[in-house]
């Protein structure tokens, strides 16, 4: 039995979410912090954007600016949004690149870098990482060549969904 790396991963994003948000409040409305945690939240959890793109001029700063730019302004309005960026930037790396033999090792790695953090918005990710340990690491056995999903599931109740909605209720499609 192997966990979806997908739902893992969207787990960790939406819990990040949580947390960006709440720094978002915490800043003063206008302010340049607020308007980067709401207009750029996207670059937070992009993972194929280019940093270091053509500097434009944003009328905020009052200045040029490209993607990275914006990202490291953005952490630098938290600590605690710094750090979880990275933890989250961590196991996505591990979660793509980690080779099947030292899946174990690394996700307990990730399970204690996580909790000595202490980052409030995480506890209930750390209890998914210690309550789905072995089902995440068998995910990353590939006797295909491949990753283990449900992508092929996923898909086939996609397409059963879309007839359903094409059919509009007929019975007789």
């Amino acid at each position: 039995i192997a966990a979806d790396p997908f739902h893992v991963i969207e787990h960790l994003v939406r819990d990040f979410d949580v947390l960006r948000i709440q720094v978002q409040n915490q800043c003063q409305y206008g302010s340049p912090s607020y308007y980067l945690l709401k207009k750029w939240n996207w670059l937070l959890t992009a993972s194929d954007v280019d940093l270091d793109n053509r500097p434009v001029m944003n009328h905020v700063f009052n200045r040029y600016m490209n993607h990275r730019d914006l990202l490291d302004a953005m952490l630098g309005t938290s600590e605690e949004l710094s750090d979880a960026y990275y933890l989250m930037k961590k196991y996505q790396y591990f979660n793509e690149s980690c080779p099947e033999e030292e899946a174990a090792e690394q996700l307990e790695a990730l399970i204690e870098a996580f909790a000595a953090s202490e980052i409030s918005v995480y506890r209930e990710f750390i209890i998914l990482l210690n309550d789905w340990r072995t089902e995440i690491i068998n995910s990353f056995h590939t006797p295909t060549g491949r990753k283990q999903s449900n992508a092929l599931a996923e898909s086939i109740n996609s397409q059963v969904k879309t007839y359903l909605a094409v059919s509009k209720g007929n019975t007789n499609f």
